[in-house]
């Protein structure tokens, strides 16, 4: 579901194509995916949404994202798990957390598995895009 978006003339030959930086949203609840993605998206990028550590892996497996936003538990497994399994393969993708598991100690674990910033459930949206475009832009 890829979308590109031409700069607007009325005649597209010479035009440049923007092309909108690509986030993935893992996160085991579809409702989260959901708003995430509306948000997302009209923010300007392209969402691509995942619900399971073994969907998210094999969608990062063949790269193209800009960022990736982990959840810090699903049914088949760990946020923490699966952000060391992508740093196996990614060093360079920039991965962020948004998790229910708000401790220190969840915070620790995230950062040192790779993450460039965590978000504990509820977070402040505002907050979450600006460092977003700190990163992807």
């Amino acid at each position: 579901m890829s979308k590109t978006v031409f700069a607007s003339k009325d005649n597209a030959k010479g035009s440049s194509v923007e092309r909108r930086k690509h986030i993935l949203c893992a996160d085991d609840h579809e409702d989260t995916r959901y708003m995430m993605a509306r948000l997302l998206d009209q923010c300007g990028y392209e969402v691509t949404t995942a619900g399971s550590v073994a969907e998210a892996l094999l969608l990062t497996e063949r790269g193209g994202f800009d960022l990736l936003l982990l959840d810090g538990w699903y049914s088949d497994g760990l946020g923490v798990e699966l952000c060391k399994q992508i740093r196996a393969f990614d060093g360079r993708t920039p991965i962020f957390f948004l998790s229910g598991l708000a401790y220190h100690a969840d915070f620790e674990k995230g950062l040192a598995a790779g993450a460039q910033a965590y978000f504990a459930k509820l977070f402040d949206f505002d907050v979450l895009q600006q460092t977003i475009e700190q990163f992807v832009l």
